[in-house]
């Protein structure tokens, strides 16, 4: 993932397109959050803590990326 975050921010620089940085960071984290979700859900389902604030860290991460993304349409 760091490859990842590290290659669209550059490319952006580089290149003047692509997401802006706040957008690659904010789609980045709700898939982070859904991966460390599932490796707790994986490793020991018992423990619900974790698991339902790694979602919670991933609705959060969306639900800003698609205010990012739509929130200038009007």
């Amino acid at each position: 993932m760091v490859v990842e975050v590290a290659f669209l921010i550059a490319y952006r620089a580089y290149t003047g397109r692509g997401l802006p940085t706040r957008q690659v960071f904010t789609a980045v984290g709700a898939g982070a959050g859904l991966f460390l979700a599932l490796r707790f859900a994986l490793a020991d389902p018992s423990q619900t803590g974790p698991i339902a604030l790694f979602l919670m860290l991933a609705l959060a991460a969306h639900l800003l990326d698609l205010h990012a993304r739509w929130g200038n349409r009007r």
